[in-house]
């Protein structure tokens, strides 16, 4: 057996008889390998990876066909592999009522779209890449999925895509390794259409509101109570937290019906206020369901993952941000910036975490939201907040994405009596 031969068999796993049936030409001196294409010869000098290269006669021919095997036809189950040798060890394994329907692409990126015709009359089509390993080569990865969209854009709905086990690199090595009865194993599993989203599956049975608080916020939304400085954000945040946790009986006369932990992140108020203020609402000792995270550095720009495993690890019925503004260090005017904190650092609390959000944010000049309208479009209920002329506080819903018409506004009044603040709801005359 000649030198290059006995590479192949070692290193490849491919007989001397299957390089025979594959018409495949061998120069041992110069270690050059000419691998028959339709109408062209691919030749390659060298064997390993390092140091070789590739050359076609003619030229014109670079690249403008599939390696087929000897008995190659159209068959209703067919197989794209990538590269020669794949080709050749996988035709060996194979069954020879598979082997017709084996082909080679030369390059993960030589994909043309008319070799889409050689797949015409087949039902399925199964594409094996090599399995490049991302962290270790990320460029070489991107090649492959890049090689993949184009190939399943013109195979459409009858293409697979067949990934091999990590730590595998190619379909000659999985060969070497397991046998072909493996490889039909994630075939068989592969027939079948794996859509990468999962469907919401719609009944018709009435859509009843999983009530966080009564008739105002829905379980696992996000929430924004916007107003100017100083009209008592804060205060009603704070005591929407102590009403989560059983300590205030409700919410400005709404029945809190979510009960459990809470995550209150402040970079907003001095540790002094905060202190104070959760001590005048009635939270008199600590109290182990309230994490209050007073400037621990939260970052939803650059490290929201923090966030997201301290929530995941509490399970908090409530999450609040004071103030979002605090809370990364992005161009707050920029959509372009502010529509990645929201969908990465606020959506996964709510939708993927199952918290209550609420964030706290402030208005401009104009008495509008501050910053980007990405901010105010990613929340399911916005609270506007302003003070009237008696030093109440008007509390408007100026979004309502799941809930029905709520009423224009409720009135909120703070009551101090230095020792003691209470947070409630002015009942002079009904609003609704």
């Amino acid at each position: 057996m000649s030198v290059v031969a006995r590479w192949f068999k070692d290193k490849r796993g491919i007989e001397n008889e299957t390089l025979t049936a594959f018409g495949v030409t061998i120069e041992d001196e110069n270690e050059v390998v000419g691998l028959p294409y339709p109408g062209a010869v691919k030749y390659r000098k060298g064997l390993e990876k390092e140091g070789r290269r590739f050359w076609w006669d003619p030229p014109s021919m670079h690249g403008q066909a599939l390696f087929t095997p000897p008995d190659a036809k159209q068959i209703s189950k067919m197989i794209l592999v990538e590269g020669e040798t794949d080709t050749m060890a996988l035709w060996q394994h194979a069954p020879e009522g598979a082997r017709p329907g084996i082909r080679g692409l030369p390059g993960v990126e030589s994909w043309k779209t008319h070799f889409a015709d050689e797949f015409a009359e087949a039902s399925l089509v199964f594409v094996i890449l090599d399995n490049d390993d991302p962290y270790e080569n990320a460029d070489a990865a991107a090649t492959v999925e890049r090689g993949w969209q184009k190939i399943s854009a013109d195979l459409g709905r009858k293409v697979r895509r067949v990934r091999l086990p990590q730590g595998v690199n190619d379909v000659a090595e999985f060969l070497q390794l397991y046998s072909w009865a493996a490889l039909k194993v994630l075939l068989d599993a592969s027939e079948e259409v794996q859509l990468p989203y999962k469907r919401l599956v719609l009944s018709s049975e009435p859509v009843e509101y999983d009530w966080y608080v009564k008739d105002l916020l829905v379980k696992s939304e996000i929430v924004m109570l916007s107003a100017d400085p100083g009209t008592g954000k804060s205060w009603i945040a704070m005591a929407l937290a102590l009403a989560t946790l059983g300590i205030l009986p409700d919410w400005l006369g709404m029945e809190v019906l979510r009960k459990g932990p809470v995550v209150f992140v402040d970079q907003e108020n001095p540790e002094h206020t905060a202190r104070r203020r959760l001590q005048q609402l009635g939270l008199t000792d600590d109290h182990q369901d309230m994490h209050y995270l007073w400037y621990q550095g939260v970052r939803l720009d650059e490290q929201p993952e923090r966030l997201h495993e301290y929530v995941r690890l509490v399970e908090p019925a409530l999450v609040v941000v004071d103030s979002i503004s605090r809370v990364h260090f992005k161009n707050e005017n920029s959509a372009e910036e502010m529509n990645p904190l929201m969908n990465g650092g606020v959506y996964p609390l709510a939708r993927q975490l199952g918290a209550n959000v609420v964030l706290i944010h402030h208005l401009n000049k104009a008495g509008g939201y501050r910053g980007s309208t990405a901010i105010p479009a990613a929340v399911d209920l916005g609270l506007a907040l302003t003070k009237n002329d008696q030093g109440r506080i008007n509390m408007r819903p100026d979004k309502l994405r799941s809930i029905p018409a709520w009423g224009e506004s409720v009135e909120i009044v703070l009551e101090d009596d230095d020792d003691k603040v209470l947070v409630k709801r002015h009942v002079e005359e009904e609003i609704y």
